[in-house]
């Protein structure tokens, strides 16, 4: 049974790194109402998950005596950090600049592209901390334009009558405009997981392709367009580090779930709006979920939520795990759409 039990393992971890990109494709594809599929790792499709079918395959290997190469990796050299600019503002810092690379298109569609100085080429990789530091002066950039092109207001969650007198720890900074809780038609716009902040669907697009392919601000625009008030959170400020030197939990925003459920709680169910819209990318479908079956906004959803847009979202290896009604079951299968590329 044990030998048995090990050719099993070897032949499904084996099938996974063969077929894996055909597998993510397929199962972008599956029906929100099929079983879930767990995974190792991350969810599928993501670099984490990869790595861990790999390792849990070379363990395979070594156990069935197996004679492929299962030798270690050279150990990485330390990143050279001189060309990280201290106090960096923009990425006029980094050597780079912003281009209109398609200048015919109207500007709100914002083909806004990140190229070198000198060579009018785009980002070149220099290791994973110069990355982030580029990628935090971008963030603040989408920023800015999120404020100065759309006239919104930036606020904090948690708020601070929700927090200690002596909390001074990180918090999530949001956006809303400044009719949202005047409108009568309100867009929630939430974000999928990892380094990407409000503004944002992909981080990597941002900086290697244009503003156009990874961020909001054409849905913004377009939402803008049609008479409807925005709310952007900011689901991944989860964490801080504190004087200690020790990660500690932001009350009330320690998973991109607990952010928005708060952020309706607090923000949202406080809007005059009866006809509320939901856009969520990703991960952001799995946060959504999680909106819909809380007990705390549950009815409310349902009450002023018309529609719930998804974009290649991963709820559907969720579903059964997380507890929902009947009604709120029924409510979702009723309103929730979720379009996915189909190559």
């Amino acid at each position: 049974p044990d030998e048995l039990s090990h050719f099993c393992t070897q032949f499904v971890v084996e099938t996974f790194c063969v077929e894996n990109h055909r597998f993510s494709k397929l199962s972008r594809r599956t029906n929100d109402n099929e079983a879930p599929v767990r995974r190792s790792g991350r969810l599928s499709g993501s670099p984490n998950a990869l790595v861990s079918i790999r390792r849990t395959r070379q363990s395979t290997i070594k156990i069935m005596g197996a004679s492929e190469s299962t030798s270690k990796s050279p150990r990485k050299k330390k990143e050279d950090e001189t060309h990280i600019p201290k106090n960096a503002t923009c990425v006029e810092d980094f050597g780079y600049y912003w281009k209109n690379v398609k200048p015919k298109k109207p500007e709100h569609e914002y083909y806004l592209q990140m190229l070198q100085k000198d060579t009018d080429k785009p980002f070149e990789f220099k290791g994973q901390k110069h990355y982030d530091a580029l990628g935090d002066v971008v963030t603040n950039y989408i920023y800015d334009l999120m404020v100065k092109d759309f006239d919104l207001d930036t606020f904090n969650l948690p708020l601070k009558e929700d927090l200690p007198e002596d909390y001074d720890g990180a918090l999530a900074k949001c956006f809303m405009s400044k009719d949202a809780y005047t409108a009568d038609k309100l867009m929630l716009i939430v974000q999928g997981s990892g380094s990407v902040r409000a503004g944002q669907w992909a981080r990597s697009l941002c900086i290697n392709q244009t503003l156009y392919h990874g961020t909001t601000l054409p849905y913004m625009h377009r939402a803008r367009e049609r008479g409807y008030a925005m709310i952007i959170n900011n689901p991944n400020v989860n964490y801080y580090v504190d004087d200690k030197g020790k990660m500690q939990k932001i009350p009330h925003s320690d998973s991109p779930e607990a952010q928005l459920v708060y952020l309706w709680r607090k923000v949202v169910s406080k809007c005059a709006a009866k006809d509320i819209v939901i856009v969520a990318h990703s991960y952001g479908g799995v946060a959504t979920m999680h909106l819909v079956a809380d007990p705390s906004t549950e009815v409310d959803v349902r009450d002023r939520v018309r529609a719930i847009a998804f974009t290649d979202s991963v709820h559907s290896r969720m579903w059964g795990f997380v507890k929902m009604s009947k009604k709120a079951k029924r409510f979702w299968g009723d309103i929730a759409r979720n379009w996915s590329l189909s190559s």
